[in-house]
């Protein structure tokens, strides 16, 4: 029912810890497509329902690379995932509850998300990253695509989507980590500056690297604690 869309650019000690989080969903009927545009490494994975795809360059712009991952999935949603933030602890199951009882709309989300600082500040986060999932119908009726900035906010509010929000969270949101948090701008002159941090901080890792899903924490345990 939902394809998972994780767009990555050299930082797999980020990405493992997503894809796991989707291990952890345990929905064999969801699949995560995940897309790399970093030419110097390939990732590889066996894990059952997740895709990786490698490309030769990057892309133009996030919103283009967003546009090319949905275009790979399979499932009639797509939720967004990018790879330094996690599903939450039977997100996918909160998020098809949601579909299947209020069908017909074209972006379902979450009004809030959990909130973690480098790992450890547990909070509540309101914004536009909540967990969102849309319909494939509905992202094949957007034509502009070449955003690397609010592309989100263009993508969710600015294409007269019919819009369900529930209370339930999908998602963790992550910040800090010691990383940076873009997925590449793109590869035009004013982004230029972002991307040499994105470059500097990014991983060294070249050619082959095989995924191996884990948690750093027990995520999920934090969570369930502070909301005790």
């Amino acid at each position: 029912m939902i394809s998972v869309a994780t767009l990555t650019y050299r930082r797999e000690h980020i990405l493992e810890e997503a894809i796991q989080s989707f291990v952890l969903q345990d929905r064999p009927d969801c699949e995560m497509v995940v897309l790399n545009d970093c030419c110097d490494v390939k990732y590889e994975t066996d894990i059952p329902n997740v895709r990786i795809i490698n490309t030769e360059s990057r892309f133009p712009s996030i919103g283009e690379k967003l546009r090319y991952c949905f275009s790979q999935c399979s499932n009639p949603f797509l939720y967004r995932l990018d790879d330094d933030d996690l599903l939450s602890e039977g997100g996918l199951s909160i998020m098809l509850d949601a579909i299947m009882t209020n069908p017909g709309y074209d972006v379902y989300r979450a009004k809030s998300a959990h909130f973690l600082s480098n790992n450890e500040n547990l909070s509540v986060s309101d914004n536009i990253n909540n967990g969102n999932c849309y319909s494939k119908g509905y992202i094949k009726t957007i034509r502009k695509w070449d955003y690397s900035c609010n592309e989100d906010v263009y993508i969710t509010y600015r294409n007269n989507a019919r819009i369900f929000q529930f209370k339930e969270k999908t998602m963790i949101y992550r910040w800090g980590m010691g990383t940076y948090h873009i997925s590449g701008l793109g590869v035009d002159k004013e982004h230029k500056d972002y991307l040499d941090v994105a470059d500097r901080l990014g991983s060294d890792t070249i050619n082959n690297y095989r995924i191996e899903p884990h948690f750093k924490n027990d995520y999920y345990k934090k969570i369930r604690e502070g909301n005790k």
